[in-house]
């Protein structure tokens, strides 16, 4: 497992996504979590461009006693069009799971945390899903494990990050 996060923890996945892949993601959210994000991006710099932008914000807003998710894109160094929902499925704390799933038009996310029912987010693709190459994250959490389903084998497959486990 990773320690606490600092700095923005990244890896190149093992080739570009496609309809049906998932990225799993397993990991432990902070005493004093208050936010933090996963992005995946076409570039090693997240800082042009990014294709998803999943960002649970806890309690960072007076006006949300339980804080928020936002799901967004970056284009040409700029923001687009946040996409937030209310409530956010994260304790302090907690061991979690994230897993995204690649579908045609969405990005599928999804989240455990304990025994709880899994909460659902749909982000359209704002950008072909085939130009992701690199995964992000930084914030709040350590990261025990990151996995690549590949739709082809359905089996885990290593990318160059040494966090990624095996089922």
């Amino acid at each position: 497992m990773f320690p606490q996060m600092t700095g923005t923890l990244s890896c190149q996945l093992p080739e570009k996504l496609k309809h049906g892949d998932k990225i799993i993601i397993k990991g432990k959210t902070s005493r004093e979590f208050k936010s933090f994000s996963v992005n995946l991006s076409q570039h090693s710099n997240i800082d042009k461009e990014c294709l998803l932008h999943f960002n649970p914000r806890f309690r960072l807003n007076p006006k949300c006693t339980d804080g928020l998710v936002v799901l967004n894109d970056k284009k040409n160094s700029k923001w687009q069009t946040e996409e937030r929902w209310l409530n956010v499925p994260f304790n302090t704390n907690q061991p979690f799971v994230i897993e995204i799933k690649v579908t045609r038009s969405t990005y599928e996310i999804s989240v455990k945390q304990k025994d709880d029912n899994s909460p659902f987010y749909a982000f359209n693709h704002r950008v072909d899903m085939h130009e992701a190459n690199f995964i992000f994250i930084n914030g709040d959490v350590s990261i025990s494990c990151i996995q690549y389903v590949n739709s082809d084998t359905r089996s885990p497959e290593a990318s160059h990050l040494p966090a990624i486990c095996h089922p």
